[in-house]
């Protein structure tokens, strides 16, 4: 049976534009990628007791599509493992819903990148706020909820959802920003087109 097609607002985008890509740099990227994801994911699954994902593994990143050129554009999406069961004699194969993962973590790397980057924090609120609408559709969007009414905007939410619910990430999501600003061989760096490193004036 073929997967369900997962929209491309549902995907992880990221592009970086570079001098010269290290494999390490970029493998350590996309670890902190999963890792941060794997983090979200068993939260939500913890929290709500969804009976459509009881017994359910966690879903994953993974990689949709990759280009290369002058630059890398790799295209993660959230990837469920399909359960079957036997219901009157009938083989079924269950493909759960998605959270929307992908958009979650779009949205905590580029918030982060709101606390690190002041000087550039209008234009990347307004970005995030792109996120936040399509985030507002998916399953995930239960686990913000309970500190929507504290907050004032999506970025103060995301932030306490991170310190609060998984805050094992946070260090991740810093070194994370902190290695793609200062290596000297990127000259841009996007998350779902919202630029967290380059040159262009705003």
């Amino acid at each position: 049976m073929e997967r369900d097609h997962i929209e491309v607002p549902d995907e992880l985008e990221i592009y970086i534009s570079y001098e010269l890509l290290n494999a390490r740099d970029l493998g350590q990227y996309l670890i902190n990628l999963s890792f941060m994801a794997e983090k979200i994911a068993e939260d939500y699954l913890m929290r709500f007791n969804d009976p459509n994902y009881e017994g359910k593994q966690p879903p994953i990143l993974e990689v949709n599509s990759v280009h290369t050129g002058n630059s890398i554009t790799i295209k993660l999406r959230e990837g469920w493992k399909p359960s079957t069961k036997i219901e009157d004699g009938e083989i079924i194969i269950y493909v759960p819903k998605m959270l929307g993962i992908p958009l979650m973590v779009a949205a905590s790397l580029a918030t982060v990148a709101v606390t690190y980057q002041e000087l550039r924090k209008n234009y990347l609120e307004i970005e995030i706020a792109k996120i936040e609408l399509l985030l507002k559709q998916r399953e995930l969007n239960k686990a913000l909820d309970e500190d929507k009414s504290k907050h004032e905007n999506f970025s103060q939410v995301i932030n306490t959802y991170i310190d609060t619910k998984v805050p094992e990430i946070k260090p991740v999501l810093l070194d994370t920003i902190k290695a793609v600003i200062a290596n000297p061989n990127i000259n841009q760096f996007k998350v779902n087109n919202v630029e967290i490193k380059g040159n262009t004036k705003r």
